[in-house]
């Protein structure tokens, strides 16, 4: 706002409209859909080089602030024509409902159903050793009626 303020008294016509400390925050929801959409694109569309879906390695985590419990997802893929052909992608971080293995899972795939990724897309998940004592993987292999192939 200072160097609005600036530009204006140098006589710059700057005008008044999204000049202010609220414009971030109301512009930044759109920014986040356009972001969701082009990845839900991106995870819905065969790649050329294998003629596949993107796979995807589930990334997951839980952490509690002021009492309210939220997982945090990331989907490992790649892409193709990045610079690391590597890449991490953030999923969402949803309040966890259920904090049992079936409750944990089922947010996974409520958090990965938003970008349309289905189970063949799925190769693996890596998270801590509570999502292994919860059974969260049993669990997704049961949602996604995956086999023994997915590891984590």
């Amino acid at each position: 706002e200072i160097e609005v303020l600036k530009r204006i008294q140098d006589g710059l016509d700057m005008g008044d409209i999204n000049h202010s400390h609220n414009f971030p925050g109301k512009f930044r929801p759109y920014v986040a859909a356009e972001i969701h959409h082009r990845m839900s694109i991106y995870f819905q569309t065969k790649l050329v080089q294998t003629g596949f879906l993107p796979p995807v390695n589930i990334g997951a985590d839980k952490g509690t602030s002021q009492h309210r419990t939220r997982q945090i997802i990331i989907a490992v893929t790649i892409i193709p024509y990045a610079d690391n052909l590597i890449q991490p992608v953030y999923m969402g971080q949803p309040v966890v409902k259920h904090h049992d293995g079936k409750g944990v899972a089922t947010s996974i795939k409520d958090g990965l159903d938003t970008f349309g990724i289905t189970g063949t897309q799925l190769e693996g998940s890596s998270h801590d050793g509570k999502y292994t004592h919860l059974l969260v993987p049993s669990y997704l292999r049961e949602l996604y009626d995956l086999n023994d192939i997915f590891f984590h």
